[in-house]
C-alpha cells in the first residue's frame, strides 16, 4: 500500500476537481487532463479557481492526490 501511494504521489498529477468530473468517462478522459509535472499542476491550481477544499478531499479518501501549492 505504501509503495502504491508513493508511486501515485510521484507520477500522477491531476486536479481533484477534474478527476471528480471525468472519472465516470473512463481512463482515457483522465489521461487527457493529467499534468506532465507536479510544477505544472501547481501552476494551474494557482492560476484558476479550480481548488477543492482540503477537508472535503480527505473525507472522501482522495488525500493521495493532494499537493502543496505554497
Amino acid at each position: 500500500m505504501r509503495s502504491a501511494r508513493a508511486f501515485i504521489k510521484s507520477h500522477v498529477f491531476l486536479n481533484v476537481r477534474d478527476y471528480l468530473a471525468l472519472r465516470a468517462q473512463g481512463q482515457q478522459a483522465l489521461q487527457n487532463v493529467l499534468h506532465p509535472t507536479r510544477k505544472s499542476l501547481v501552476t494551474d491550481l494557482r492560476k484558476k479557481d479550480a481548488r477543492v477544499p482540503r477537508n472535503w478531499v480527505k473525507q472522501r479518501g482522495l488525500n493521495v492526490l493532494l499537493v502543496t501549492c505554497f
